[in-house]
């Protein structure tokens, strides 16, 4: 096996890590793993069901270990923002006693927000590079949109502009900063102000992997009845907006079932909708959690898979989905646009996201013949299996590290 020449290199997840991030961690590492002899991964906070995924998929050896920075608190509490970096900052010092960190060792960076560990690998005249999958304003952004109180605005409205400029740091001091797709840098903060400095740091290739051995076909899609979605119950994914298109489905459509997995600020209100409509109660299976092994087997029961959020990346369950061959409606955010082309592998909801036009848009791809429906299916999988293997992706990120 080849490595870099540097050896090490130590991954930063901030926030708290829970049983939806794991998978995320696990796919880093064993990217990582492939092209550095020791892969160090730093977790902030992690709940306590994520701790036991983790051991159960990350070997700890002498070349790869896991630190949880704040082991005592072990749960999905967040700090105000200062004080949270204040400890974290104290515990990142502690990596210098432990001799885990020193100069020259590769830092990467899982997120925008992670400020602290970028001035304290800059300090210690190491390369930075930055991961951006995606970036928090844009979700502050759809807060903003959907609040009616006059206080919240002026709150979403400041946290919105902290974050950006927090993030445009970030990005404009970072070694590197790799995206996930081309489409992704026109949603870099101030990004055409900056755009000839940030340019030369850009890496835009840095989309992760799909295990086509466990993400593929296995039941036809002329024999699937469920649309549905799998993804985070937040505002900037639509989820509640999601529930109406389902209720309205569900009168139209007598013989599709529904299918919604996921956790998130918004888990309550959506079980409440779903609980307080009979006919969508009976038609619809929500999950909060299911294992990765598991997913493969839920992607098989749905034709048609849902999308609609306002930012994002290239999300990894958009990317297994395709991969089992399921009919993709997604929103043209983020990077999204560079990997599904309208009509051919998928659809995008190019006249915004609301109930009625997502509606539309469903009943116009059940609409179309089956033989089209199964081309742009297999599209969509040819789609993964040509860009998005685990070889492939080993390919674009030893280019990352190694030259």
């Amino acid at each position: 096996m080849r490595y870099c020449n540097k050896e090490k290199i130590i991954v930063f997840f901030d926030g708290t890590i829970d049983r939806n991030r794991v998978a995320h961690i696990i796919k880093i590492h064993k990217i990582l793993s492939n092209i550095f002899k020791y892969v160090i991964i730093v977790i902030s906070r992690i709940t306590p069901e994520a701790y036991v995924d983790i051991r159960k998929n990350i070997d700890i050896s002498s070349r790869h270990s896991v630190l949880i920075l704040d082991s005592n608190i072990m749960t999905e509490k967040r700090y105000f923002l200062l004080n949270e970096w204040i400890l974290y900052t104290i515990q990142l010092f502690r990596l210098v006693s432990m001799k885990i960190v020193s100069r020259n060792t590769t830092f990467l960076l899982m997120g925008t927000l992670n400020l602290p560990a970028l001035l304290f690998g800059l300090l210690l005249n190491n390369r930075v590079y930055t991961f951006a999958g995606g970036f928090a304003y844009l979700a502050n952004l759809r807060l903003l949109n959907t609040s009616r109180r006059l206080f919240h605005k002026i709150f979403i409205h400041l946290k919105t502009i902290v974050t950006k400029i927090i993030e445009f740091i970030t990005i404009f001091i970072s070694s590197y900063v790799i995206l996930e797709s081309k489409n992704m840098r026109k949603y870099i903060p101030f990004f055409s102000f900056f755009k000839h400095f940030i340019n030369k740091k850009i890496i835009d290739y840095g989309a992760l992997y799909v295990d086509t051995n466990i993400f593929r076909m296995v039941t036809p899609i002329a024999l699937r009845d469920s649309i549905g979605y799998i993804g985070s119950f937040e505002p900037y994914r639509s989820t509640v907006e999601l529930v109406y298109v389902f209720k309205i489905l569900a009168r139209i459509l007598p013989n599709v079932k529904f299918i919604l997995i996921g956790s998130g600020s918004l888990y309550d209100k959506i079980i409440s909708i779903v609980n307080n409509n009979p006919l969508l109660k009976s038609r619809i299976e929500v999950k909060k959690y299911v294992s990765y092994s598991e997913m493969p087997i839920y992607l098989n029961k749905i034709k048609i898979f849902i999308f609609p959020s306002l930012s994002d990346g290239l999300p990894n369950t958009l990317l297994e989905s395709m991969a089992t061959c399921t009919i993709t409606i997604a929103t043209p955010v983020g990077g999204i646009p560079d990997i599904i082309s309208n009509g051919i592998n998928g659809f995008l909801l190019y006249n915004g996201i609301s109930v009625l036009n997502l509606v539309r848009l469903t009943l116009h791809v059940l609409s179309l013949p089956y033989h089209e429906l199964e081309n742009i299916s297999r599209n969509a999988q040819a789609t993964i299996e040509k860009f998005y293997t685990f070889n492939a992706t080993i390919v674009r990120w030893k280019h990352i590290f190694c030259i």
